[in-house]
């Protein structure tokens, strides 16, 4: 799976402006992956590769996945519980 961390943040360097049917083009070209467009397995992916990235503490690759491909659930999901907590 470290492969496709890795293939999630260089398309998301590389494309500040973005969805998630391009991503899913690109990691079906640059991986093993054969991911449906428009399935829920990259929005499983996207949140993987975040986590991956903040489990390294290399926060700033996990908030540029986040900006880019703005998974929603997720995205609510942060916002909630940290304002709850606050």
């Amino acid at each position: 799976m470290e492969k496709i961390y890795e293939a999630v943040l260089r398309h998301a360097s590389k494309n500040t402006e973005t969805d998630k049917v391009e991503l899913t083009i690109y990691l079906n070209k640059h991986t093993d992956m054969k991911i449906t467009v428009g399935g829920l397995a990259i929005n499983t992916i996207i949140r993987q590769s975040y986590n991956h990235y903040m489990k390294k503490k290399e926060y700033e690759n996990a908030y540029l996945i986040l900006d880019t491909y703005k998974p929603e659930v997720y995205i609510w999901k942060v916002i909630n519980k940290y304002s709850k907590s606050n």
